[in-house]
């Protein structure tokens, strides 16, 4: 008895907080009342966005965004536990899961989904390995091979779009990477900070950003349409609510932090060793010029006394 008041307290206090704060209608209070929980799939691999990391926990952007939604709105959400992005959509289209975290909206995926406001807006950049020019658009890369993702967006619309790139599916970043890294393809289209966050993640060296394009990726949460209108109208209202402050903290938080700081270190163990052996050379001629000094300074002393013994005989010539 004492826990279900406790259960029921909690509702209440979640509910009277989010329609303080965000003015829910009373459809939008009942839909919360009977939806207390909304499964969610992400794509395990695609930091740092979001990601399970080594002990099997959900981290990145988008998991900071979800809880204050959570948060701020009343609703709850749970990860469905996927190993792959083809396996979290796979799992939505089968009706196993409600909701995609973070995508970005498509004609085929609006059939099925309601689609947040977007709330993260970066764009598409080109990797390639750092002996390639500069990319300055898509077209660029017509009549080459590129390597893209399965089931990704940019895939489709490289796809749909750009019929004259060909393209190398694989699973994950990590793969799209390193079929570039190995020259099999000629770059790989990705998100900018995907892009840097992996390629320092993995130590690819020989890869670089080759070029920054004009798409921008709109990145969204979206729920299935049988699951009602009323869940994406909270969950807008909610991230209306958050301030420019919670953003750029979230952002930060990820990309400052993940990103600039990683160090390479083979770059960094190349920068020591030549500043070492610059510095061994100097230390070598400092002493080879004090040898040489030291020597000139016993010759110079030598000829004096033999100039001095010189003038002294002369001197003592009848």
């Amino acid at each position: 008895m004492k826990k279900l008041f406790l259960l029921f307290a909690l509702f209440f206090v979640t509910i009277s907080y989010a329609d303080t704060s965000l003015n829910l209608t009373s459809q939008e209070k009942l839909y919360i009342k009977q939806h207390p929980v909304i499964h969610f799939v992400v794509d395990p691999d695609w930091a740092p966005f979001e990601f399970v990391d080594s002990k099997g926990e959900y981290q990145g952007i988008v998991k900071n965004y979800l809880d204050l939604i959570s948060k701020i709105s009343g609703l709850t959400f749970k990860r469905t536990k996927t190993t792959s992005w083809q396996e979290s959509n796979k799992l939505i289209k089968n009706h196993q899961s409600d909701m995609y975290s973070c995508v970005t909206e498509t004609p085929k995926r609006k059939k099925l989904m309601y689609f947040s406001k977007p709330y993260l807006i970066f764009p598409y950049v080109v990797v390639t390995t750092i002996d390639k020019p500069f990319i300055e658009n898509l077209k660029s890369l017509n009549d080459k091979t590129i390597v893209a993702i399965k089931r990704y967006a940019i895939t489709e619309k490289l796809q749909k779009e750009h019929p004259e790139i060909k393209l190398l599916l694989v699973n994950n970043i990590q793969e799209a990477l390193k079929t570039v890294s190995q020259g099999k393809v000629y770059g790989f289209v990705s998100l900018l900070f995907t892009a840097s966050y992996n390629i320092n993640k993995y130590g690819f060296s020989n890869l670089k950003i080759a070029g920054r394009l004009d798409e921008k990726s709109k990145l969204s949460i979206a729920i299935r349409k049988d699951w009602g209108e009323e869940s994406v109208t909270i969950i807008n209202k909610a991230l209306a609510h958050l301030s420019q402050k919670q953003k750029e903290q979230i952002t930060n938080k990820w990309i400052s932090i993940k990103v600039n700081k990683e160090i390479n270190y083979t770059i960094l163990w190349i920068v020591l060793g030549v500043s070492a052996l610059i510095i061994l050379i100097i230390l070598y001629w400092i002493q080879k010029l004090q040898t040489e000094i030291k020597r000139r300074k016993v010759i110079e002393e030598q000829l004096s006394i033999q100039q001095q013994q010189f003038i002294a005989m002369v001197g003592n010539i009848p």
